[in-house]
């Protein structure tokens, strides 16, 4: 089995980098026998999104067993979120920094929302299989190589009575914390997820493309089936750069954080290998830039790390 992978972010034009609240992240195992991909769409009007969305991806590629509960992984991310919150009220404070009503609001009552979408490709019994588990309005698809109509996708969207799937400002996601103050300083348990989890398990692998994107693409992508076909074959960040920015232009591509990995699959191979095509994400870039072409692409030769 050959497998190649890279991944994309490129922030809204009217922000920074920094600003992008969509995170991905991958880890390959030393077994050779587990890769997992994760991808998450921040919800900027919640509090600290980033944060919460690098959380869930890191905390999905780290959980090594291919029996996990998606839940379960949320909940381990909750700490580290609570743990990085507790960071930042503590430098605010330090330097001296006003605590506005807004704030204060948000100390007592606010937690951080993100989709996240995990796919996991496992060897068991010398046979090779896939597992997806989606939360929100992003997607994994998987095209088979011919790039027929049996694709298959899997997302916690909501369908129309046409069978189109509805993309809106409220999507499921999960939440960053497990317990808000009400009005009476009591604590209230909250929910870790809104919504309802979307699970394909047990999936023979065979050859074709996953591809993992956040919501301003999946919602374009899958309204024509032509573009689609010209996205999934996108190889450079210069080349993601100018699909998303010629779409953007026009209007028919909302200006929002997109973001995207692909993952090539070939059975024909005897050996297992994997290969890092190139990965752009918030941990291997830093600076502020006003688009993806202005970045350092690492290379084959100085490939970046994986999460650790």
């Amino acid at each position: 089995m050959k497998l190649e992978y890279k991944g994309f972010i490129l922030h809204k034009n009217s922000e920074y980098f920094p600003d992008c609240a969509d995170n991905i992240a991958y880890k390959h195992y030393d077994s050779n026998k587990l890769i997992k991909f994760a991808i998450a769409d921040g919800i900027s009007k919640s509090f600290l999104p980033k944060i919460w969305s690098r959380n869930l991806v890191d905390e999905y590629v780290l959980y090594e067993s291919i029996d996990y509960d998606f839940v379960k992984i949320a909940e381990s991310a909750q700490q580290k979120w609570e743990n990085e919150f507790k960071s930042y009220i503590q430098a605010l404070r330090a330097s001296g920094g006003q605590f506005t009503d807004t704030l204060v609001s948000l100390l007592r009552f606010g937690y951080a929302g993100s989709t996240l979408a995990g796919l996991e490709i496992y060897k068991k019994d010398d046979n090779w299989y896939w597992r997806s588990s989606v939360l929100g309005d992003s997607l994994v698809m998987f095209f088979p190589s011919d790039f027929d109509h049996t694709r298959q996708i899997c997302t916690s969207l909501k369908k129309t009575a046409e069978n189109n799937y509805i993309f809106d400002n409220y999507p499921d996601y999960f939440r960053s914390r497990a317990q808000i103050l009400d009005n009476d300083d009591n604590y209230q348990t909250i929910d870790i997820k809104y919504g309802d989890i979307c699970e394909t398990q047990g999936q023979s692998l065979t050859s074709g493309r996953f591809v993992l994107v956040t919501d301003a693409l999946a919602e374009f992508l899958l309204s024509d089936e032509e573009i689609l076909e010209k996205f999934i074959d996108i190889k450079e960040p210069k080349e993601f750069e100018e699909f998303v920015g010629k779409y953007r232009d026009n209007s028919q591509l909302k200006d929002d954080d997109s973001s995207f990995i692909s993952i090539t699959i070939s059975m024909d191979d005897s050996e297992d290998t994997f290969s890092n095509l190139g990965w752009y994400d918030s941990v291997h870039h830093h600076e502020k830039i006003s688009n993806i072409s202005n970045c350092k692409i690492e290379t084959n030769d100085t490939l970046p790390s994986p999460v650790e």
